[in-house]
């Protein structure tokens, strides 16, 4: 029981919550809007709420993170920030991210470095963007050894995150998604992680912080 309680607190680590976003009207015609956080799922209405836990497990013995249900927090996959400030917000991480992979001085938000290779991978991708395809390469095979159903999110997940620089936007579309990997990833990738999932988590993480920056001077 230990273990799995352990192994549900390492998979709830991982996932990012975002702050309030907004669906994108222009492909989601009947999803549901509002300030409360929660959203239309697509054309069908169903909602979602932005402040469920992923701890604990299920009857069979599965980690919470590994249902195979929507992840929690987010609605469709074209959901965009809710306004130019957090878009702006989130370019001006994007350069300042990049600027720390490309000087090697990216850290978790644990404190922990990323080791140099990864480091240098992660800023390829960013910097260049979908067309960068040794990297892209490189990140899809190490995310691919998380098992059948999270791979299945791999092609997209990578190509939405090295597409942030040019559509910073769509950053909680890519958190969407990488939630989904990891609610999908196999026991044994998330207890061992290849560096490319930890680097993602620390960029996203950052992106992340920067959106949610701006709704809190808002309020002030």
């Amino acid at each position: 029981m230990k273990k799995k309680l352990a192994l549900a607190l390492l998979t709830a680590s991982f996932y990012v919550a975002f702050p309030l976003v907004a669906q994108n009207s222009q492909t989601n015609n009947n999803g549901n809007h509002g300030t409360g956080g929660n959203h239309g799922d697509g054309n069908n209405g169903n909602h979602y709420g932005n402040n469920s836990n992923h701890s604990g497990h299920d009857d069979d013995g599965n980690s919470a993170g590994h249902r195979q249900d929507r992840p929690h927090g987010f609605g469709d996959r074209n959901l965009v920030l809710s306004s130019h400030t957090d878009a702006a917000a989130v370019a001006s991480a994007v350069t300042s991210v990049t600027a720390s992979l490309k000087s090697g001085s990216m850290i978790t938000s644990a404190g922990s470095p990323l080791s140099p290779n990864v480091q240098t991978r992660t800023y390829d991708l960013l910097a260049t963007g979908p067309a960068s395809s040794i990297s892209a390469a490189e990140y899809s095979a190490a995310l691919s050894t998380a098992g059948p159903q999270a791979s299945a999110v791999v092609p997209s997940l990578v190509r939405g995150f090295s597409a942030l620089k040019s559509d910073p936007a769509q950053l909680p579309s890519v958190v969407a998604q990488f939630n989904s990997f990891t609610k999908a990833a196999s026991t044994a990738f998330i207890s061992n992680p290849p560096p490319e999932f930890v680097a993602m988590h620390a960029v996203l993480e950052r992106l992340v912080t920067a959106a949610a920056g701006t709704k809190v001077s808002s309020t002030k």
